[in-house]
């Protein structure tokens, strides 16, 4: 900053009333020995925060950490530790045996079988929205007007995506009614 006040592009009075004092925090590839202790730390907080239990860090796990050049510094640190407390072994950030790369396989280069962290999640969301749409339509004798309140969602909201879960539009004891009525008839 001070070579942009020396440069005119910065001004002088604002950069030393902001510059009270000044810490200087080199990279986290310059400060590996602390890659262990702030994974734990970031372990045990995103442990609380989710109120989700995780597998501990394992030692092949907490080398590859301290292996990286962490572009992204802390938050990228952080962002690791919150996934794989989120998403456990799904998370894709251990190293593998042999090369000691991520195993995640970019999403453009994922063989047929291969999901990709973002296609894991995106799977994940739609699964539980469907269950707690299910489990809301139970809890309201599948009225859907009444679900969407309790939901706090539209009703044309919830149509959709009872449509796009999968889910029947009515009571599945009403739908195999129908149909047997359909066939009768």
């Amino acid at each position: 900053m001070q070579l942009e006040v020396d440069a005119g592009t910065f001004r002088a009075d604002l950069y030393y009333r902001i510059n009270v004092v000044r810490v200087t925090l080199p990279p986290l590839r310059e400060r590996r020995e602390d890659i262990t202790l702030l994974a734990e730390y970031f372990h045990r907080q995103f442990q609380e925060r989710f109120a989700r239990p995780a597998e501990p860090l394992s030692k092949a796990m907490l080398r590859y950490f301290g292996s990286q050049n962490w572009p992204g510094n802390i938050r990228e640190l952080s962002n690791s530790i919150a996934r794989y407390v989120l998403m456990g072994a799904d998370a894709n950030i251990t190293p593998e045996p042999v090369t000691g790369q991520m195993t995640g396989v970019p999403a453009s280069n994922a063989p047929a079988g291969i999901l990709s962290l973002k296609q894991i999640a995106k799977a994940a969301v739609r699964d539980r929205e469907r269950n707690f749409i299910l489990q809301a339509l139970r809890a309201n004798q599948w009225n859907r007007r009444e679900t969407a309140r309790a939901l706090k969602i539209s009703y044309r909201t919830l149509i959709y995506k009872i449509r796009e879960a999968g889910l029947p539009s009515r009571h599945p004891q009403y739908v195999r009614a129908s149909r047997a009525e359909r066939e009768d008839g």
